[in-house]
Parts: structure tokens; C-alpha cells; sequence
């Protein structure tokens, strides 16, 4: 028998809980150097990505250029992942192209 829909809500909790995306929080109350050690180590264990949502006017100024360089340098993730909203198709190569020159893709 089905499921109600207070039952499949409640699931969803669940499931996000105990999915494979990992959220890290309250990363200003650490030293650097302590979590990236962390990341380094839980990479030797799993593949990491990280997702970074953006948009468009964001490749317009220097931080995201900034923030990509200084992601070039990791050496614990497996992908990095640009969530690129509010772009035409014009913007979306644009910025395709932007990010081929830092070899993220």
C-alpha cells in the first residue's frame, strides 16, 4: 500500500540526511589549514565535488576569477561544478570559455 504525503515528506528528511551530498558548515570557525587537512583526508576515501551556484554578472567582476584560481590549486577535489543561472546561451558560452581557461572543464 502507498505511502501519504506526510509519510513521503517525512522520507525526504531522511533521505537527504543520509545522502551522499555533504553540506560543511561554520567554516569561518576553524583555521584553514585544519579543514583543508580534512578535506585532504576524507578525499582519500571519496571523490569530491563541490557545486558553487552563481550567476552570471558574477564572472563580470574579479571574485569569481579569483575564487577559480585559487580552486586551481586544491588538490582534493575531483570536479568542481559551476551552477550557472540567469544566463542567456551568449553568456553561458562565455563563461564556458572563461572556465576552459582555467582548465575546470
Amino acid at each position: 500500500m502507498g505511502h501519504s504525503k506526510q509519510e513521503r515528506k517525512a522520507n525526504y528528511g531522511r533521505l537527504f540526511q543520509n545522502g551522499v551530498i555533504t553540506t560543511l558548515h561554520n567554516l569561518a570557525d576553524r583555521p584553514v589549514e585544519e579543514l583543508e587537512k580534512d578535506l585532504q583526508g576524507w578525499s582519500n576515501e571519496r571523490p569530491m565535488s563541490l557545486i558553487i551556484p552563481a550567476l552570471y554578472s558574477e564572472f563580470e567582476g574579479p571574485a569569481m576569477p579569483e575564487i577559480i584560481t585559487q580552486l586551481e590549486t586544491n588538490s582534493y577535489l575531483t570536479e568542481i561544478i559551476i551552477g550557472l543561472d540567469r544566463a542567456d546561451s551568449r553568456q553561458f558560452k562565455m563563461v564556458k570559455e572563461q572556465v576552459r581557461i582555467y582548465q575546470l572543464m
